[in-house]
């Protein structure tokens, strides 16, 4: 089961992301929006793309720590919607 913030993989398309959201209702599959990191050329976020809890195998759990207002952010980081996360990897 993939959490908030892991680093997982789609096991139909390959796709490779962070899990920003997810979405459990009773007696339906949960689904996560999964999140490349990094921008578009013209600095716009990547897309989210959504896939179902059981396709997703975890390649590290907690892979983004530090999530704050983008308000707060500094330079230095990296912007995934309108959350600002650190660079740091456990």
């Amino acid at each position: 089961m993939a959490k908030l913030g892991d680093l997982v993989r789609d096991e139909v398309t390959g796709f490779e992301g962070i899990v920003l959201a997810r979405t459990e209702a009773l007696y339906e599959a949960t689904i996560c929006r999964v999140h490349r990191r990094g921008l578009q050329d013209n600095g716009d976020v990547l897309a989210g793309i959504l896939f179902e809890d059981d396709r997703l195998e975890v390649l590290k759990e907690n892979a983004i720590v530090g999530f704050r207002n983008i308000k707060g952010a500094e330079s230095s980081e990296e912007s995934i919607g309108e959350m600002q996360c650190t660079n740091t990897v456990r």
